[in-house]
């Protein structure tokens, strides 16, 4: 297989030559997501037979307004460039990177524990010894980052 991706705000491509079989794939989207880390394998799957991934079993949880306004705003990591920013909407908790439009709907699933399904990832907040929240990790099949809130 030879094999190209690219991302840019908003978009993403993926193009797949398999020789042997005489297929070519091109798979273009205007939807940018974490999902996009999966599109290879799954479409792989779907081609050749394969199981494609499907999100985690999740129960979702009522998150009280307290914890959300806890979270909200900024949080940083020295590892990227742009601060991960955590608003709330409609008594929902959505996450953005910097000064990407594209907000996230997250699904509490645990205390102080999130999962968003546009890129099966867990966001764990984190509290310091006063009960505050000081940060987070943020998990996903790619690897894990730590952020800390900035406080006004």
């Amino acid at each position: 297989m030879v094999e190209q991706s690219g991302q840019l705000e908003g978009y993403t491509a993926h193009m797949a030559l398999y020789p042997d079989q005489k297929i070519f794939l091109v798979f273009l989207s205007n939807i940018e997501s974490g999902l996009f880390s999966r599109v290879p394998k799954d479409l792989e799957a779907g081609l050749f037979g394969g199981d494609p991934s499907s999100p985690p079993d999740t129960q979702p949880q009522i998150a009280g307004n307290d914890l959300l306004a806890e979270v909200v705003g900024p949080h940083f990591t020295p590892d990227f460039p742009a601060p991960l920013i955590f608003a709330v909407r409609d008594s929902r908790l959505f996450m953005h990177w910097g000064e990407v439009p594209i907000s996230r709907p997250l699904i509490m699933i645990g205390k102080d524990r999130f999962f968003a399904r546009a890129e099966y990832g867990t966001y764990e907040f984190t509290r310091d010894a006063s009960g505050k929240v000081s940060g987070l990790t943020a998990k996903w099949d790619t690897g894990t980052l730590e952020l800390k809130k900035r406080r006004p």
